[in-house]
């Protein structure tokens, strides 16, 4: 008996962390990634503005625009009552939050293309099967980020100018 395995020359492997959204989980480039934070409620409520419908971080003196992946993919958004997991992302030198329910651990991901069905929503890059047999999409950051709109949009990224009391405080 004669067995032919066919070998593709090469495999595109990519450091990702996986991220819970809802039931699903799904797998963001490392590549994208700059830092996780976990905001406790109390922050939440100090930290979050919401201007002109867009939810805004106040970090490291600047004003990071936040996206809800839940929301993206059509899900609710999260309240954040209970506290946020943003996973702050890079895409083409803009930064941004992405809230997520859960951050789950990193690994070194086969990608594969999507399937057929699925080539048609901007917001995935290719899937991957996981350690436990099971397939997670992998997220494209710059079409998530064009898709919120915090890709083409600059007012966010000014510095935070702290108040006149807090200028007048070092003197």
């Amino acid at each position: 008996a004669v067995f032919r395995l066919n070998v593709p020359l090469t495999l595109a492997i990519m450091p990702v962390l996986i991220a819970w959204s809802g039931d699903s989980r799904y797998a963001v480039p490392q590549v994208n990634l700059r830092e996780v934070l976990t905001l406790p409620a109390e922050e939440v409520a100090t930290r979050v503005d919401v201007v002109e419908d867009t939810k805004l971080l106040r970090h490291r003196q600047r004003l990071l625009p936040l996206v809800d992946l839940a929301q993206q993919l059509g899900g609710q958004a999260s309240s954040g009552a209970g506290g946020l997991e943003v996973v702050v992302m890079d895409s083409d030198g803009r930064s941004f939050g992405l809230v997520i329910d859960q951050v789950g651990d990193t690994v070194d991901a086969v990608v594969k293309p999507l399937p057929r069905l699925l080539r048609s929503i901007p917001v995935f890059a290719g899937t991957t099967i996981l350690g436990d047999g099971r397939p997670a999409l992998i997220l494209d950051i710059a079409a998530l980020a064009a898709l919120a709109g915090v890709a083409a949009d600059h007012r966010f990224d000014d510095d935070v100018q702290p108040p006149d009391d807090e200028q007048s405080q070092g003197d």
